[in-house]
Formats: structure tokens, C-alpha cells, sequence
């Protein structure tokens, strides 16, 4: 939504590429599934009797504060928002956050000064060896 729109997926902006020949494929991409190179606008009003929770972080990279509280204030203006819950994750922490137990693994090594990494891709929390 980096546009300020609510749009489906986007091919061509999804490849990241400046190659044309990777543009040319992902607008016929878009072509095929959506019927024009470029994707549709969302109907949103089309959500006004369906009740909607947002769940969102902070520091998700794809989709930014900025774009979800847009989207807040709309479900909002049709009565359509049931909850909103905005977290410190980013975009695959919210879909599979740390366990509970990992947490206080976490929680733990930050207490004796290790310096820790969080691995959202792979959901795991990592160690630094060197501050042990």
C-alpha cells in the first residue's frame, strides 16, 4: 500500500527488479489472474456488515503504521472495526510469534547482559556466543 491505496497483490511490484523482461512477466501476471496489468482496489465498503480485527506490528516492514491506521480509520467510520490490536512484531511475528517459553529464554539472557537476536523467519531466538 506503499501508494496510499488499497490494492490486491501486485506481481510487478512484488519483483523488486528494474528488468524489463522481469516487469513485462509480472504485468502478465497481473494480466492473467486480474484481467489488467494492473491490480484492482480493494472494495472495502464492501466489509460494512462484516466485523474485522486488525492485528499489526509496529515493525512490520510491509505493511507500516502509516498504511494499517488508514485502514483502522475507515473500519471505524463504517462500523465495521470489532478490534484493534497493534503489537511491537513485525509482519511473520505476528503470524507465529516467539513461544512462551523461548520468551523467557529471551527474557533471561537480556537480564545477564547478552546481547540477543530475534530470527522472525525462523522463529527462533538467537544468541550472541561472544556475550556469554
Amino acid at each position: 500500500m506503499i501508494t496510499g491505496e488499497m490494492k490486491m497483490f501486485d506481481y510487478e511490484f512484488s519483483t523488486g527488479s528494474k528488468s524489463d523482461i522481469t516487469k513485462k512477466k509480472a504485468t502478465q501476471l497481473n494480466t492473467k489472474i486480474y484481467g489488467a496489468p494492473t491490480p484492482p482496489m480493494y472494495p472495502l465498503e464492501n466489509l460494512k456488515d462484516l466485523p474485522v480485527m486488525i492485528v499489526c506490528g509496529r515493525n512490520d516492514k510491509l505493511c507500516q503504521p502509516g498504511d494499517y491506521m488508514k485502514l483502522k480509520e475507515f473500519l471505524e467510520k463504517q462500523n465495521s472495526l470489532l478490534a484493534f490490536i497493534e503489537t511491537d512484531y513485525g509482519h511473520l511475528g505476528i503470524c507465529n510469534p516467539i513461544p512462551s517459553q523461548e520468551k523467557e529464554r529471551l527474557e533471561a539472557a537480556k537480564k545477564k547482559g547478552k546481547k540477543v537476536v530475534v530470527d522472525e523467519f525462523n522463529y527462533q531466538v538467537i544468541y550472541d556466543k561472544i556475550a556469554q
